[in-house]
């Protein structure tokens, strides 16, 4: 054979050597290699990568502001707050430094300052500080005879209490109710779950070819009653919990 003839007889055998590897074998032995991500150019792929790279920045700068807007907030926050202190602070020391001369009306207008920033003021601290400079001012009054005036605010007072003690009483009723209410829908919570776990046994199937499975005895009632308990327990919670804090702040 010529060199021509030997020539095609080797080039046919390892051809027909690649087709038969490439059949067993598939892309990873094949020749020229194919890759198994369905022939996509190396531009494609270095897009995707790209893509994905920017993606994750994107994701990764989203965090980072919102961790700085997080920061940001509480700062100010934390700000506020001590702002507040300070006018809080400062209003105090104006009611311990307020003196009360001989004159009653200066004193009555002052007393009525102090009351009027008793009712109006949501801080215990400046509340408790203006109810005892509120007694030392009735003192003072009681002191320089005038006692018209002291009697005035010691009815004040007097009337502020009723006021406060008829509050607290209708508050601890409505706490009491939405207790209960909170107990009730627990109970129902309870006896939907445990109707849910009551299950009875039945036959299905054709003569011969029988069957048992489990069902639950009262599907309908014990979600109903599982829905239900949730509702209400929830309500009552949230209610209850909303009264025994305003109660906490009289």
């Amino acid at each position: 054979m010529g060199t021509f003839g030997k020539s095609f007889s080797r080039e046919l055998g390892k051809n027909t050597g690649k087709v038969i590897s490439n059949a067993v074998f598939g892309d990873k032995w094949s020749t020229p290699y194919r890759s198994a991500n369905g022939g996509k150019s190396a531009s494609v792929m270095t897009a995707q990568i790209k893509a994905e790279q920017q993606k994750t920045q994107a994701e990764a700068q989203l965090k980072i502001a919102e961790i700085e807007y997080q920061s940001e907030m509480e700062k100010i926050k934390l700000e506020q707050q001590f702002e507040q202190q300070k006018n809080e602070d400062r209003i105090i020391d104006d009611i311990i430094g307020a003196n009360f001369n001989t004159d009653k009306d200066s004193i009555f207008q002052i007393l009525t300052e102090l009351l009027s920033l008793s009712e109006s003021s949501n801080s215990d601290k400046i509340q408790k500080a203006a109810i005892e400079k509120i007694n030392a001012g009735i003192f003072k009054l009681q002191q320089i005879g005038a006692n018209d005036e002291a009697n005035y605010f010691k009815q004040k007072f007097k009337d502020k209490s009723e006021i406060r003690d008829k509050k607290l009483l209708d508050l601890n009723d409505e706490i009491h109710k939405f207790k209960n209410i909170s107990i009730i829908g627990i109970v129902l919570f309870v006896v939907g779950f445990l109707l849910r776990l009551w299950k009875v046994k039945e036959q299905l199937g054709s003569p011969g070819y029988e069957f048992e499975i489990e069902k639950v005895k009262f599907p309908g009632i014990a979600f109903l009653l599982i829905i239900s308990g949730i509702a209400v327990s929830t309500l009552g919670i949230k209610k209850y919990l909303n009264l025994k804090q305003e109660q906490k702040n009289l």
